[in-house]
Formats: C-alpha cells, sequence, structure tokens
C-alpha cells in the first residue's frame, strides 16, 4: 500500500468518525429539546396551580442559632425560559422557575461587637434574606450594636439547563429544601410525568424521589444559578 492509499485510509476512516460524532449529536439535540419542551409545559402548569393554592411549605430555615423562618408559604411563582441557536435552530437554553417561601412575621435581632455584626450581615446577605440594619454608635461614633428587622422570606429557584453535549437536563436548586444550592443531573431520556410530578412534590415539600433519581452535584461557594 502507498502513502497515498494510507493517507486516503485514515482520512476516511476520520470523515466516518465526524459523520458518526455528528448525527449523535444531532440525535442528542433533538432528545434534550424535547425533554426541555416537556419540562417547560409541566412546570408552567404548575405554577398556575400552586400561585392559586398559596399552599403552606413544612420547611423550616435556621439562618442562626435563634433565628428560624417558620410558618412558611409557597407564593409569587414565575417561570420563563430563554432559546438560542443550535444546529441552525432555536432550541431551549434554559428554564427559570422562582418563587418565594415566606409568611407575614419579621425576626428582631440585637448584635454586639463589630466582627458579630458583620458575620451575622454576611449570613443574611449569602441566604438571600431580605432585611434592615440600624447601627447604634455611641458619642465616638463606634458601632454599639446593631439591630436587625429581618422578614421571613426566602427566594427559591429551579433553572433547568440542557446540555446537549451530554443529552442530559440539569436542575440548578437553590433554598428549596434548604439554604444554599446544588445540582441534580437527569438523562433526558429520564425526562417524563412520573419524575416531573416528583420535582412537583420536592417543591411543595411532600414525599417524593427527586434527589435520589438524579445525580448530585455541590455547587461551588458563591456560585450562581
Amino acid at each position: 500500500m502507498g502513502l497515498l492509499d494510507d493517507l486516503r485510509r485514515k482520512a476516511e476512516q476520520l470523515e466516518a468518525h465526524r459523520t458518526a460524532q455528528a448525527r449523535s449529536f444531532g440525535e442528542s439535540v433533538l432528545q434534550v429539546d424535547d425533554a426541555m419542551h416537556h419540562t417547560f409545559l409541566f412546570l408552567n402548569d404548575l405554577v398556575k396551580q400552586l400561585n392559586v393554592l398559596n399552599l403552606p411549605s413544612p420547611r423550616t430555615f435556621d439562618l442562626e442559632p435563634g433565628v428560624r423562618f417558620e410558618g412558611l408559604r409557597l407564593t409569587d411563582f414565575f417561570i420563563d425560559f430563554r432559546k438560542k441557536m443550535v444546529l441552525e435552530r432555536e432550541r431551549y437554553n434554559f428554564i427559570n422557575l422562582s418563587f418565594q417561601q415566606k409568611s407575614t412575621e419579621t425576626i428582631s435581632v440585637r448584635k454586639e461587637l463589630q466582627p458579630n455584626i458583620t458575620r451575622f450581615e454576611d449570613n443574611l446577605r449569602r441566604a438571600g434574606a431580605t432585611f434592615e440594619m440600624n447601627e447604634i454608635r455611641n458619642v465616638r461614633h463606634m458601632v454599639m450594636h446593631a439591630d436587625f428587622n429581618i422578614r421571613c422570606m426566602l427566594r427559591a429557584s429551579i433553572r433547568v439547563s440542557a446540555e446537549h453535549d451530554s443529552c442530559n437536563l440539569r436542575f440548578t436548586i437553590r433554598n428549596v429544601e434548604r439554604l444554599g444550592g446544588f445540582d441534580l443531573v437527569f438523562p433526558a431520556e429520564d425526562i417524563n410525568d412520573p419524575m416531573l410530578e416528583d420535582c412537583a412534590r420536592y417543591i411543595m415539600g411532600e414525599s417524593n424521589q427527586f434527589r435520589s433519581i438524579g445525580r448530585y452535584f455541590a455547587l461551588a461557594p458563591g456560585a450562581s444559578s
């Protein structure tokens, strides 16, 4: 076999590999987009029902010792989506579902000493809490203590991202069952009504298998959804 024959064989093998990859990617794009569309339709309907029902949440959230959010209700659900061009067509990029877990209560906390005040304020901001802070200073303008008035309200969210390369849907979850966030990844082929019903039960705080059937990834500190 001559040099040109050897090069021709290698080129044909590479071309066949690229064709197979493109076909596989195209199939993945279609499957992921179908799964994203199914997810949006289901969650959009869910949001409509939950905004009417204004259900109580069975969950409690401890922001600090002695600072507990409880007696909350699930309110203010909102959902939207964004698309992007993939394989010359607009396809789902992500779906955002947000809501609040809140009550009408306000918690008042007094903190003394600047390091304690700063740490407490940082913890509240990391949790996404809504609060007012009033610093009390002495005649030398040094902070003696700070009074915090904290609304019992947490903003929660689930972002569903399309991962065409891996044929997965990634659910990025924040402040739903606990403070902070994590990811759950599901193969597109596993997105069906029973799985999405478990997601709905998870949001409502009912018994579900949602976390156990998704592949768990912890979010890096400071990561945003």
